[in-house]
């Protein structure tokens, strides 16, 4: 079985360490904190592909459903997205959009390990993760990862 990939597109580091801390040992978790990284990373073909992306709605370069719009023209593997407002009706159009699944998050939320067990629980128990807070992922030859 291939380990699950992780794709946390996610601008505020405290959510993204609360993130990560709650997906240790589901897989590879890469972290981008921009839309505009991730779809970067999502079209670099030197890569492995994710697995699942974990999608923030709130970033500085992408907000709200537009933020999912664009991620899905990309042909993103299954976006779960991720977001501060639980209004049922955000919820719905999310999943309208495209969204595998939506979890309200804040730091006390246990929505990252919801994602985990819905998601990445059959995953092998390894788990790296390498950050990137550039406009651009660092490729796998990076010393940065």
């Amino acid at each position: 079985m291939s380990e699950l990939r992780i794709l946390l597109v996610e601008d505020s580091a405290a959510d993204a360490e609360l993130a990560k801390v709650r997906l240790r040992g589901a897989g590879v978790v890469e972290h981008c904190t921009s839309l505009a990284a991730a779809l970067a990373r999502l079209a670099d073909a030197t890569r492995p592909r994710p697995s699942v992306v974990l999608l923030d709605l709130s970033l500085p370069d992408a907000h709200g459903l537009a933020a999912l719009d664009r991620i899905k023209r990309a042909e993103p593997p299954p976006v779960l997205v991720m977001s501060g407002d639980d209004d049922p009706a955000s919820e719905r159009a999310a999943l309208e959009r495209g969204a595998r699944s939506r979890s309200a998050t804040s730091t006390t939320s246990s929505s990252p390990s919801r994602a985990r067990s819905g998601t990445a629980s059959n995953a092998s128990r390894r788990a790296s993760t390498r950050s990137c807070s550039t406009s651009r992922c660092p490729t796998a030859s990076d010393p940065r990862r």
